[in-house]
């Protein structure tokens, strides 16, 4: 038994003998609870089959302590707590408690209060009943009066409120990024703990520093898990067909489609230890999960997108390296820099002869190769070269800097040697 000793001392009783060994004062603190637990109960041989609590905080972490240590409750040890609060509903498993009529007391305390100013009577000791609310704890079917649902349902209205806010906060973040990366991280610390998204591979597909060569990418996915705000979430490869869920050996796992519009975008997998106290919500982060793709990840795709084109227009797709417009765009932002003003640069053109005769004698594929192969060449020769370019059909341009003309010399010729 749980107690407190003010209630003991203001009684009058003497506990004594045996009787004293089974009664500890917990002080109707939560922490003194588990302290007890810890060094009185568990300590046992054998363990109590029962703990009776003052009130229904302390049965609570009781509660806690016993299944934390690999206790069933009530299976092997049942507890019951005291006061009927909201605390016993939401205790796992439910408290068996004791629920008071507090609209009775409230009328009997303002009768009292009438009758003393009307005949001074103030001595008088009466006793209010405490209704028993059978639960879980102690092995029966749930009986949760209609206040603590009362309570409950209003807690859970504020709590999901400001939970609300906090969502809202986050997704007016997420909607201002602009970049893939970040956009995942911060949509890791958004998810639920104990859940994780899955985003289509092929979202990444038009990453211009990504290439997937894949059959089926609708099939291949990115796990982004729950991740703490400020934290990298771990991504990795998985595939559709054994995509590995969350917490799957207890509780449900709900698992929901994001989308932008028609496009399916992945799955949000969502761990629940009690679904019918966390459906609302997860209900709610999956419809701000596919606001979300439709805004963010459709921008996102759009600015890739334009990104790979104009990167194409500034590049030889056949040895990937700049063109001549590529060339010119990168001079243009070098010479912008006062500090390469003092800088010594040459500029060096090397041809491949015969190009047009070889193309209609030996056709594409040989002509291509030959490409490829200077192009590895020059490669090789200068590799501390800035910049490399294919600036026409049988032509590439190297283009070398250093600090002295001395330098650039050397450069050059230790490059024409090799």
């Amino acid at each position: 038994m749980l107690c407190s000793t003010y209630y003991w001392a203001q009684n009058g009783r003497n506990i004594t003998g045996c009787v004293y060994q089974l009664i500890a004062y917990g002080n109707y603190l939560e922490a003194e609870a588990q302290r007890i637990t810890e060094t009185r109960i568990l300590v046992r041989d054998p363990i109590p089959n029962a703990v009776f609590c003052a009130n229904d905080g302390m049965a609570a972490a009781v509660c806690d302590t016993l299944q934390k240590h690999g206790l069933r409750v009530p299976k092997d040890v049942i507890v019951t707590g005291f006061d009927g609060t909201e605390t016993a509903y939401l205790c796992k498993p439910q408290l068996t408690t004791c629920d008071s009529d507090y609209p009775g007391q409230a009328a009997l305390i303002l009768e009292r209060i009438r009758r003393f100013y009307e005949t001074g009577e103030s001595d008088a000791v009466y006793k209010h009943p405490f209704r028993p609310v059978l639960a879980a704890s102690c092995g029966c079917a749930s009986v949760i009066s209609g206040r603590l649902m009362l309570m409950h349902d209003r807690q859970q209205s504020e709590w999901m409120y400001n939970f609300e806010n906090t969502l809202f906060y986050q997704v007016d973040q997420m909607l201002m990024e602009k970049k893939l990366y970040p956009f995942l991280a911060m949509l890791g610390a958004f998810i639920l703990p104990d859940s994780a998204l899955y985003l289509n591979k092929s979202i990444l597909n038009i990453n211009p520093d990504t290439e997937y060569q894949v059959d089926h990418p609708e099939d291949e996915l990115i796990m982004v898990p729950h991740c703490k705000p400020g934290e990298q979430p771990s991504l990795c490869q998985v595939y559709l067909k054994d995509m590995p869920l969350p917490n799957a050996g207890s509780g449900v796992t709900v698992l929901n489609i994001v989308h932008a519009g028609e496009r399916v975008c992945g799955y949000f997998a969502a761990h629940s230890e009690d679904i019918s106290m966390d459906f609302r919500l997860i209900k709610r982060v999956s419809d701000i999960l596919n606001l979300l793709a439709s805004g963010v990840l459709s921008h996102i795709w759009q600015r890739q997108l334009e990104a790979k084109l104009e990167n194409n227009l500034y590049t030889d797709f056949i040895v990937d390296l700049p063109n001549l417009k590529g060339l010119s765009r990168w001079y243009d932002a070098f010479a912008a820099n006062e500090a390469h003003h003092s800088r010594a640069i040459a500029l060096t053109v090397y041809g491949i002869p015969n190009d047009s005769t070889c193309y209609e004698t030996c056709g594409m594929a040989v002509t291509e190769e030959i490409v490829c192969t200077v192009s590895t060449a020059l490669r090789s020769a200068y590799p501390d070269a800035e910049q490399i370019a294919r600036i026409s059909e049988d032509q590439f341009a190297v283009l070398s800097t250093a600090d002295s003309e001395e330098a650039l010399d050397a450069q050059i010729q230790q490059a024409s040697a090799a």
